[in-house]
């Protein structure tokens, strides 16, 4: 049985997973640089990677799949946040911002579950 926390822990890392599906692909076909390309395919391939951790493992509060999320999702989300930030002007206006929420929401996600994930 899911508890409540792990549903709506994994619910935000699901909103992560599909924005960064989203917005993959969008980059990867209409980007016309190789590096638009390349931050499509990257943002597509974590958010294909994270939705089954999300919608099975995450949920049912197992342990490898909060360290996954924990270090996989910080290192790619606040990455992506610095990256985002030194790139400025080069980036559309909502860029920043959604970058920011991200972080937000995988932080929330990281937070709830943790004293079921480790009772």
């Amino acid at each position: 049985m899911t508890s409540k926390t792990l549903l709506v822990a994994s619910v935000l890392i699901l909103v992560g997973t599909v924005m960064a599906i989203i917005v993959g692909l969008m980059d990867l076909f209409t980007k016309t640089t190789t590096d638009g390309q390349l931050s499509g395919f990257y943002l597509f391939g974590c958010g294909l990677f994270f939705t089954p951790i999300a919608l099975f493992a995450f949920r049912k509060g197992e342990k490898w799949a909060w360290f996954t999320a924990l270090i996989s999702g910080g290192i790619a989300l606040v990455g992506q946040l610095v990256l985002t930030f030194l790139a400025g002007s080069n980036v559309p206006s909502f860029a920043l911002p959604a970058a920011a929420l991200l972080v937000v929401l995988w932080a929330v996600a990281m937070v709830l579950p943790v004293k079921e994930v480790f009772k």
